[in-house]
């Protein structure tokens, strides 16, 4: 009964790093999607700048909706209790993060563009930002503790990497916006996010595929 309960979990884990997978996806297609409609939509079509933003948050809804339906399948991982509540944590943050995101952001963001309002959705967004930013780094010690599951130190080792990586976009575009303004630390960040959202999913692909090798050695 113990291995049958451990298979079941590891297979809904693995399905819950599918789901982050496809979440990461649609993260990277709706970054290039608010590029398209900030700077080329407004000169060439400005009529479509509405109703892209539309499609762009319902696309972001179902981002958000994936990575928390992700993270509650990983609720359940053979990784210990300390490392559950990790995950949990995670999946509180990123579920507040949606809430803040559909309450507040995106009603402020649509009347100021269709309505006019006045109202900054900065501070809105900064807060989704920083929710799910904290989120996203529970849950790689959650993948590191659950790489270490599969045996393969490599894997453990990437987590910390990504973390890194993270960390000298961010001080890349911080350099770069005062050497050379807002737009070119802008570009930096835009690329230099978008490959590591690459990398994360690649991360999680594999990850994916030991914890399915590992759920049928237990079987």
């Amino acid at each position: 009964m113990v291995v049958v309960t451990r298979e079941f979990d590891l297979s809904r884990t693995a399905f819950g790093l599918l789901l982050i997978f496809n979440a990461i996806n649609l993260k990277l297609f709706v970054s290039n999607l608010f590029v398209v409609i900030v700077v080329l939509l407004p000169a060439q079509k400005p009529e479509w700048v509405g109703p892209g933003l539309v499609l762009a948050f319902v696309l972001m809804f179902l981002e958000e909706a994936l990575s928390i339906l992700g993270m509650g399948c990983c609720l359940s991982a053979p990784v210990g209790i300390g490392f559950r509540a990790v995950v949990g944590g995670s999946f509180v943050l990123m579920a507040v993060s949606m809430v803040v995101t559909l309450g507040f952001f995106l009603p402020q963001m649509l009347r100021q563009t269709l309505g006019g309002d006045a109202r900054d959705p900065a501070p809105a967004w900064t807060l989704a930002l920083v929710l799910g930013t904290m989120a996203h780094v529970l849950f790689f010690v959650f993948l590191w503790r659950l790489a270490r599951l599969t045996r393969r130190p490599t894997l453990a080792l990437w987590p910390f990497m990504l973390l890194v990586a993270a960390l000298l976009v961010g001080a890349g575009g911080a350099v770069t916006a005062g050497l050379s303004g807002v737009a070119p630390a802008l570009a930096v960040l835009w690329i230099g996010s978008s490959m590591l959202l690459c990398a994360h999913g690649y991360y999680l692909l594999i990850l994916r595929g030991a914890v399915v090798e590992v759920g049928g050695e237990a079987s």
